[in-house]
């Protein structure tokens, strides 16, 4: 009787982790929310002067402390394979505690493309993937 609802345990685990993992979000659009370790991040704004991409973010902080934006460090933006240099600097870099701030970043790319990935790296090893066309670049 044990071996039966410990087989019975084991495989309501399996199903559920199977469950969570698959309904994990993988990507995220424009106006979005996506959440990493207590940080809320939106791409709210994609605009197109010149040769560069103006990408903007809203970005809450819910950690129990500042959280500093280095744009080189938390975000990657893709021109195919290269990662594009961030140009443009944000006017602050530090979020506060439970504070919410929309921060620019500018990339300058080669041409155009079907779709674009930019990434935000909370951690090394921790990032959202926002994906956006043509259509949502203003």
């Amino acid at each position: 009787m044990k071996k039966i609802i410990i087989s019975v345990l084991l495989v309501f685990a399996v199903i559920t982790l199977v469950i969570v993992f698959c309904c994990i979000k993988k990507e995220y659009n424009i106006n979005e929310t996506a959440k990493i370790n207590n940080i809320s991040i939106k791409l709210i704004k994609i605009e197109k002067i010149n040769n560069s991409l103006q990408i903007t973010f809203n970005i809450k902080n819910n950690q129990k402390g500042t959280f500093t934006i280095n744009p080189d460090k938390n975000f990657k933006f893709y021109d195919k394979e290269t990662a594009l240099v961030n140009t443009y600097m944000s006017n602050n870099n530090t979020i506060k505690k439970d504070s919410e701030q929309t921060y620019t970043l500018q990339y300058e790319y080669k041409e155009e493309q079907k779709l674009y990935t930019i990434y935000f790296y909370e951690s090394s090893n921790s990032s959202i993937k926002f994906v956006f066309t043509n259509q949502d670049i203003r």
